[in-house]
This record gives C-alpha cells, sequence and structure tokens, in this order.
C-alpha cells in the first residue's frame, strides 16, 4: 500500500465514524484522487525539483483551476480541509495546510437560478380593506 492509499482508507473510516453522509464521503474520495494525481505523496512533494511538504501555495494552485465552478472548487476544498485536518489529528503533518486557503464564494442560490422565484418581488402582506 502506499501513502495516499493507507491515509485515505484511514480518513475514510475517520468520516464514516464521525457520521458523515456516504456520497459527501464518496465525493471528497474524488476530489483526494484527483489532488492525488498531481501529488503522489499526501504530505510530501518533489514538484520543485527537491523535496518538501505540500503547501499553501500547491493548494490555492489546484483550486484555481479556470474551469472549476463556484461550487466545485467549495467541494474540493472542503476534501482537502477535511483531509488535512485529519492529518494533523493524526499527527501525519504539523499543521492544517487547506485551512488558510481561500474559501469559494457560491453565487446564485436556487432562487437566483429558478425562472419564478428569480423576479419574484417579496410578498407585500395581507390584503387592506377586509374586516377583522
Amino acid at each position: 500500500m502506499d501513502a495516499w492509499e493507507i491515509a485515505v482508507r484511514r480518513w475514510t473510516a475517520e468520516q464514516r465514524a464521525a457520521g458523515k453522509a456516504e456520497t459527501t464521503i464518496r465525493l471528497w474520495r474524488y476530489y483526494l484522487s484527483r489532488w492525488a494525481r498531481e501529488f503522489p505523496d499526501p504530505w510530501t512533494t518533489d514538484r520543485d525539483g527537491h523535496t518538501r511538504p505540500v503547501n499553501r501555495d500547491d493548494i490555492i494552485t489546484w483550486l484555481a483551476a479556470p474551469a472549476w465552478s463556484p461550487s466545485t472548487r467549495k467541494s474540493a476544498r472542503s476534501a482537502l480541509v477535511s483531509f488535512y485536518t485529519w492529518g494533523r489529528a493524526a499527527r501525519a503533518i504539523r499543521r492544517n495546510l487547506a485551512a488558510s486557503s481561500p474559501r469559494s464564494v457560491c453565487r446564485g442560490g436556487i432562487r437566483d437560478q429558478h425562472p419564478i422565484t428569480s423576479s419574484a418581488r417579496p410578498w407585500p402582506g395581507p390584503p387592506t380593506g377586509y374586516a377583522s
């Protein structure tokens, strides 16, 4: 087993123990697998020609993928924050690398996307002129 497989198995067990939904765990594992393609070791990298710890700049560069929507970016960041929070608690790293990464701002909730509610005005209140 490589470092990623061991770490993700342990992280997954902790997520289940904490009661995380299986769909969330599956989605976050997907993002961790994408992250693992860029960083073959969860804790260190040799991208610059020498081995060094994975750092905040690595995370920001990865999260800045131009084709990602804000919600994709938010999910990917959540996966990394969860994983590196676990890594810190498991004493695999000294600090959570992802916790200080910029939060994605997801604009345009359901109300802004729905054709009926996007132009709806707030309810003005009960009609006037009725006897009480």
